[in-house]
Formats: C-alpha cells, sequence, structure tokens
C-alpha cells in the first residue's frame, strides 16, 4: 500500500479533485469507490487501484504487485481477506472490481488478462 494510506476520502476529494482523475472506475456508489488511479506509474508493477470506503471516510491505495502477490493468485479469498483486514468491514463486493482491475492493467501492458475468470 502507498500513497493515499489513512488519508480521508472526503479531504482528498475535496482538496486534490485533479489528483482523483481516473483511468477507470470501477464502482462508486454510496459505500465504496474504487479506480484505477491515473497517477500510477509507468509499469505494470506500479499501476494503483485505489479504495475509498464512504461511511468510513477511509481511502487505501494498493499497486499491482500488492494485489497480485502470488499467493493471492487462484485465491479470491485471499484478497477478500487482505482487504477487510485493512478496512476492517466486509469486502466480499470487491473482489470482482479488484480482479477485473487486474485484468485491465495486465491487458494494457502485456495484451494478456491476469486471470481468465473475474466473477
Amino acid at each position: 500500500m502507498l500513497l493515499l494510506d489513512g488519508l480521508s476520502f472526503n479531504m482528498y476529494s475535496t482538496v486534490n479533485k485533479e489528483a482523483l482523475k481516473d483511468i477507470k472506475n470501477y464502482i462508486n456508489n454510496d459505500v465504496w469507490h474504487c479506480f484505477w488511479h491515473g497517477l500510477s506509474g509507468d509499469e505494470l508493477k506500479t499501476q494503483i487501484f485505489t479504495i475509498a470506503h464512504k461511511p468510513s471516510d477511509q481511502m487505501i491505495s494498493f499497486t499491482f504487485t500488492d494485489l497480485s502477490a502470488g499467493y493471492k493468485l487462484n485465491e479470491k479469498q485471499g484478497v477478500r481477506d487482505v482487504l477487510s483486514k485493512q478496512f476492517k468491514v466486509e469486502t466480499f463486493e470487491l473482489v470482482p472490481y479488484v480482479l477485473e482491475f487486474l485484468n485491465d492493467a495486465k491487458i494494457e501492458y502485456t495484451g494478456r488478462p491476469y486471470i481468465k475468470e473475474t466473477a
């Protein structure tokens, strides 16, 4: 994790609207806002997926490398556990968006998806 750790979503979205630009917005509802961050670096491993939990006003960013650790490759529960530990709430609904981001970023840089199934 990096960049936005511990930063308030409301503070960040108010003060840094320019930096909130995204490459792709995955979900933005009353509870979650997840997006592929427009300030990602030039390499696949540095692509940033930012998740905001609006009720707790918490925002955390993860690099592609953070989310694609080897032990999580075939284990959706591993991704869910990492997110739940960080946000201290149930995050099962975020897993498809994380997997979609991993696929989108990998396709952008290599032409191949990270995994074939994202559901």
